[in-house]
């Protein structure tokens, strides 16, 4: 963006006498105000995030190993630890606490005979996104299609916990959200591909389809849609291709910024938005998929998460679902047994990125 200044001159007459003087002085200091505000506003921004160096780390603890986890949600803090959710797309949900910076440990949430029953009847528990509505108390859980109509499935779901306590480790119900399911919303919902990523602020749902793409490989666009949270009703669809955006695996709202993962460009982004919803700005990120303890070593990791705490700390987690995912031989005859086990055995891998602003 290129700015012009133009010089003014102002002429004084002295008959106008001091008050229209200070007038004149007045507005000319607002115009360079508001000219440097104006500079200021569109300014590139400098917000940079690097990875911890406590991190990545394994997903696990000396009992529980999530397994091909889709979504991870921060809810705040209970005492001295970290409260999150944890969703794998084999039906389970967890609660992660993480203290001491490093520390984890788990609670597998229990499926009351409400909720079991209700899920019983989809083809595939294939959770993928959760995310917490801070605003209103809420947690929500996305469920992609599958089976003869991927369509009737997939969706944005509340989770009712034991008590009405988002605290409690029993799921009492899920609660489907209404959304128009013969709009353009559900356009490109088919089997195994729905809202990878989900998100919710004060007034709106954020919903990224995984890809418009009939392949998903070899995607290189995809659509990000905005709802009224209390209607349901489609505000915004924004196409990602001009931003060069070819997933959508994961998303987080935060004061107006859209963070996502990108799992085919293997990158993390951001959109920018103004009030209207229009993207203001865009920037992106290369993910550091380094191998826990090996940071000279990378693997080709299945980014599929993302939250961000209340220390401006970004979690991102990997879904290893594959033998594709795991690093080949000659690799893993460099690493010790434990992290061999580890990745032989899919444990997931978590991440931690410090963001600069």
């Amino acid at each position: 963006m290129k700015f012009k200044f133009v010089k003014l001159k102002v002429t004084i007459d002295m008959n106008l006498g001091m008050k229209s003087f200070l007038k004149i002085k007045y507005t000319s200091a607002s115009l360079i105000l508001l000219t440097l505000f104006f500079f200021v506003s569109c300014s590139v921004t400098d917000t940079n995030i690097s990875l911890d160096a406590r991190y990545p780390r394994w997903l696990k603890d000396s009992k529980v190993t999530p397994a091909q986890t889709s979504g991870i949600t921060f809810l705040g803090n209970t005492g001295n630890a970290e409260e999150y959710l944890i969703a794998d797309d084999i039906g389970k949900i967890h609660r992660l606490f993480i203290s001491s910076d490093t520390v984890f440990s788990f609670r597998t949430l229990e499926f009351l005979p409400a909720a079991d029953s209700f899920l019983a009847g989809f083809p595939k528990k294939d959770f993928e996104e959760i995310f917490y509505d801070k605003y209103a108390g809420k947690v929500f859980l996305s469920i992609e299609g599958n089976g003869k109509n991927p369509k009737e499935f997939c969706g944005i779901y509340e989770i009712i916990f034991g008590g009405n306590d988002i605290h409690s480790n029993q799921i009492a119900e899920l609660k489907p959200v209404n959304i128009d399911k013969s709009g353009s919303i559900y356009r490109f919902v088919r089997q195994n591909i729905g809202f990878e990523g989900a998100a919710v602020d004060e007034k709106y749902f954020y919903l990224g389809i995984e890809t418009i793409s009939d392949e998903l490989i070899t995607s290189v666009e995809t659509e990000i849609y905005i709802l009224d949270k209390t209607t349901s009703e489609l505000k915004k669809t924004i196409s990602t291709k001009e931003y060069g955006i070819r997933t959508i695996c994961g998303l987080y709202i935060t004061d107006g910024r859209l963070w996502g993962i990108d799992r085919n460009d293997r990158k993390i982004f951001f959109l920018d938005l103004g009030s209207d919803l229009s993207v203001k700005e865009v920037k992106k990120f290369n993910l550091d998929n380094v191998i826990p303890g090996y940071n000279k070593f990378k693997y080709v990791a299945a980014i599929e998460s993302v939250t961000i705490n209340d220390k401006n700390q970004m979690f991102i987690i990997d879904d290893p679902w594959t033998e594709n995912y795991v690093p080949d031989e000659k690799v893993l005859e460099s690493l010790d047994a434990e992290t061999i086990n580890n990745f032989r055995k899919f444990v997931p891998v978590i991440y931690r990125y410090n963001i600069k602003q």
